[in-house]
């Protein structure tokens, strides 16, 4: 029984893992160059890029340089 239990919540647990990566890739679609623009920086990865967007809303504009992005 709590075998079956577990097996059913990791099953649910999946479903919700599956569930927010579509979202996530819904919110990141009309971001799609920058997305891809960023990972083209050496290990950046799609994890670290969404990040990247989530933080800085692709908006380069407050950033009055580079240096000033990277701090």
């Amino acid at each position: 029984f709590l075998l079956k239990q577990h097996l059913a919540h990791i099953d649910f647990l999946l479903e919700q893992i599956n569930d927010f990566d579509e979202e996530i890739r819904k919110k990141l679609k009309p971001h799609e160059t920058k997305f891809k623009d960023i990972q083209s920086v050496t290990g950046v990865k799609g994890i670290s890029a969404a990040s990247v967007i989530t933080e800085i809303r692709v908006d380069m504009s407050k950033f009055p340089d580079e240096a000033r992005l990277s701090s």
